[in-house]
């Protein structure tokens, strides 16, 4: 009995350690702290804008998904650029002077970056969604031109 109890712990212990991570953001903050934690603003950094579903729905509301997801398969399409032409966490195509990113505010509706770019830094809202006690980005607010739902949705 306690070979078979002890293959079974094994079983179920390899079978967690592939399990998908913890996606449920308890504040908004961590949220965003993450998000650019994973997905870095320096030129060989991988883009979150490009990756798939599975990935997106862990930081974006289902709205943001579906979008982010239409506007990748315009560009596969067309094999350029759709509706994003830019990183989304950056508001821009170049690299930061100081790649290091400030949260200036964070409440449970809306999280303010600042991103050091000469000669002026960017500020972007991180509007969020909260779902079952779990933080999600429901839009992102860009102070020089339309929040990222908006320019998504362009036809």
């Amino acid at each position: 009995m306690k070979k078979i109890f002890l293959g079974f712990a094994v079983v179920i212990s390899s079978l967690s350690s592939h399990a998908a991570p913890n996606t449920c953001f308890k504040s908004s903050q961590d949220l965003v702290k993450t998000l650019y934690k994973n997905y870095p603003l320096n030129i060989d950094a991988k883009d979150i804008s490009s990756q798939k579903p599975a990935i997106l729905t862990q930081y974006f509301s289902k709205k943001l998904v579906d979008l982010l997801i239409k506007d990748q398969k315009c560009a596969a399409k067309i094999q350029g650029e759709c509706n994003l032409g830019f990183n989304i966490l950056s508001n821009a195509q170049d690299e930061p002077e100081d790649s290091q990113i400030k949260i200036l505010q964070a409440s449970p509706k809306v999280v303010t970056v600042k991103i050091n770019f000469q000669p002026s830094a960017q500020f972007i809202d991180f509007v969020m969604q909260q779902q079952q006690e779990c933080y999600l980005i429901d839009d992102i607010k860009y102070d020089d031109h339309d929040s990222l739902r908006k320019i998504l949705s362009q036809k």
